[in-house]
């Protein structure tokens, strides 16, 4: 496969991959904000839990709203491991750490 690269291509290393993950969720957490501030009247909330291969519980948060223009809007706002047993403190935990963020 590394053969099919433009022969001056530089593989980056594994610092500078998360430095640009860490820059991309940066910019797309204060973007998404921006967005929100400025065209959404109603957010809609959906929830999901769902089970890995590996048996591991997950829960997840993602968002919906129209502008001004009835433009649809859609995020993924977070997706967190969530512990056992799934208790409705245990979910209240992980949302609220996904909705502080």
């Amino acid at each position: 496969m590394l053969h099919n690269f433009e022969q001056g291509f530089k593989i980056p290393t594994e610092a500078r991959c998360k430095t640009i993950i860490q820059e991309s969720y940066n910019w797309t957490k204060d973007h998404l904000r921006e967005l929100l501030k400025s065209g959404a009247n109603t957010i809609n909330v959906t929830i999901d839990f769902w089970t890995s291969h590996r048996n591991d519980s997950y829960i997840s948060v993602t968002i919906s709203w129209l502008d001004q223009e009835i433009k649809l809007y859609e995020a993924l706002i977070g997706i967190k491991l969530l512990p056992s047993p799934h208790t409705s403190e245990n979910i209240k935990k992980c949302l609220k750490n996904i909705f502080e963020k």
